[in-house]
């Protein structure tokens, strides 16, 4: 993502500037239209994924499958808390739009609060 926006910079507002340089994935939450415009053209991230992160997508989806449930993809949803790893994922209203639940895994919040040096899945 970085590459992408290098020389957009001047499209971007300086909050958003700001908070690119602290957290790249903040570049999701764009400011203003020519942000919103910018996203839609950058890379997706399901496009950089490494072997195992493919693979715990491919799982994720045949369980979304093996229950019935419709989903899709958000390339630029995130939670903004930096011990959630692999997918993240929202439940929505159908007809509003509103947030019901929301989660994704945490296997490296124990290294974060603690001593503990163990992932915890």
């Amino acid at each position: 993502m970085e590459d992408f926006y290098s020389d957009k910079k001047h499209l971007l507002s300086e909050e958003t500037i700001s908070n690119f340089e602290k957290n790249h994935l903040s570049i999701w939450s764009p400011a203003n239209e020519d942000e919103e415009i910018l996203l839609s053209q950058a890379p997706k991230m399901r496009k950089f994924l490494k072997k195992h992160s493919k693979l715990h997508l491919q799982k994720f989806e045949e369980y979304m499958q093996l229950f019935e449930i419709d989903y899709e993809y958000n390339d630029t949803f995130t939670l903004d808390k930096p011990y959630y790893i692999n997918t993240v994922w929202e439940v929505v209203e159908n007809n509003t739009g509103k947030q019901i639940a929301c989660g994704g895994r945490y296997d490296t919040l124990a290294n974060e609060i603690s001593e503990y040096k163990k992932e915890v899945p």
